[in-house]
């Protein structure tokens, strides 16, 4: 059979602390001023020094109890203080998850914890009665990797939940890509019934009630901001079995730490599937800034994708990717680029290079042949805000198209 130990009172342990006393109101102060508790609700917990607090009100006056290093040594006062039911303190909570979803925030999860042994502490209250609970305390502090406290814990005002049942919440406002402390507490109407602070992913740590408690959680860090996207993917050269590319570095931000280019490419086949993505391993290679590589093994006249990452030392770093639209390529001086259907009147493609002529062409099918696109449409390129984007405007009717439109571009304007 298994038996529980009886819930103890927060006297029965320690302060933690070789030289403070615990005050009833959760502060701390020097055992070399005896009377440091008096405007704090008392003693309520011994130092580690002299951690055993007597019975009987012999210190300070007669106003407080007294601390001594042994049960033996509270003989004159009535043997080690008592503990009954309606002085036991609430359970320390335990924290289920704590989760960044975001660079700057942390979703943190927790629940109210009762004795095994079935007692149900006044903060708690028990079915029928009155809980002493006041409410949630939920508290944060930057951290080392060790998850020891590198500053002052706060409180988070949005976590102080004055219903028991709600344990859920979302701590914002937070530095990126940084190790933190995060500590839950169950607050009483009466402050000696407070639970201890339950704390976050410590590999190990040492309790005020001198017990050594080991969570296997990591240690909380908030996400790191990643890499700003690539820009401007441009197609340099084309030839008939390869294509080399460049494409705009953002400016250096976020918390990545850059490893590498990550470059595939991906086929359309003529029914319209992609392919896998397939990664440009000579690539990988290029200096972080003015990129410009070739993809080799290619089919000049089959369509085509490409897409390029930032990587980082930490992945989750890493940029979005930079994705192009599907094009292809007839020679050195034409390509064209898909621009599909649309729902409204003007559309705005990035062609992936400066055009000097823009047409809109439409085919059904990728086998089928490129014709004439039906319908009137006038076309914006060569702007020196965007020299890569062409915008296509239906004039004919109101509302866009239906047609699988390409737009068919060369170097140079064709001639009439």
């Amino acid at each position: 059979d298994t038996n529980a130990t009886f819930p103890g009172c927060k006297w029965m342990f320690d302060s933690g602390r070789d030289a403070e006393f615990e005050c009833g109101d959760g502060t701390f102060c020097a055992t070399s001023n005896a009377s440091c508790c008096a405007d704090h609700k008392g003693r309520l917990r011994c130092p580690s020094s002299a951690p055993v607090m007597c019975n009987s009100m012999g210190c300070v006056a007669g106003t407080d109890h007294c601390c001594a290093v042994s049960v033996a040594a509270c003989a004159s006062q009535g043997g080690r203080r008592t503990c009954s039911d309606p002085e036991v303190p609430a359970k320390l909570p335990v924290i289920v998850s704590v989760t960044s979803n975001s660079p700057t925030t942390f979703d943190v999860d927790w629940e109210p914890a009762e004795y095994v042994s079935g007692f149900v502490a006044p903060c708690s209250g028990a079915a029928g009665a009155t809980s002493d609970f006041l409410q949630w305390s939920v508290q944060i502090a930057e951290a080392d990797a060790a998850g020891t406290p590198q500053e002052s814990y706060r409180s988070i005002a949005v976590c102080e939940f004055s219903l028991r049942t709600s344990t859920f919440c979302t701590i914002e406002g937070l530095r990126t890509n940084t190790y933190h402390s995060i500590r839950v507490a169950e607050l009483c109407q009466d402050s000696t019934l407070h639970s201890d602070y339950a704390v976050s992913a410590l590999d190990a740590y040492e309790n005020a009630r001198g017990i050594t408690v080991s969570i296997p959680s990591p240690v909380p860090r908030t996400m790191p901001l990643p890499s700003p996207q690539p820009q401007d993917i441009v197609l340099e050269q084309l030839a008939p079995g390869s294509l080399t590319l460049s494409w705009a570095v953002a400016a250096a931000g976020g918390d990545c730490v850059f490893s590498s280019w990550l470059v595939e490419w991906r086929s359309w086949t003529a029914s319209g599937k992609t392919g896998p993505w397939i990664e440009a391993k000579n690539c990988s290679q290029l200096e972080r800034t003015a990129p410009l590589c070739t993809i080799s093994n290619l089919t000049m006249g089959d369509v085509y994708q490409v897409q390029v990452q930032e990587t980082c030392v930490d992945p989750v770093a890493n940029s979005p990717n930079k994705v192009s639209a599907p094009f292809r390529w007839l020679s050195a001086e034409e390509w064209h680029v898909y621009l599909g259907p649309s729902a409204v009147t003007t559309a705005v493609l990035d062609v992936m290079n400066t055009p000097g002529e823009v047409q809109v062409m439409s085919q059904a099918t990728l086998a089928d042949p490129l014709l004439n696109a039906t319908g009137q449409f006038t076309l914006c390129f060569g702007q020196a805000a965007s020299p890569l984007d062409v915008s296509v405007t239906r004039t004919d009717v109101v509302g866009g198209w239906t047609e699988q439109m390409w737009l068919r571009c060369t170097t140079t304007a064709q001639p009439r």
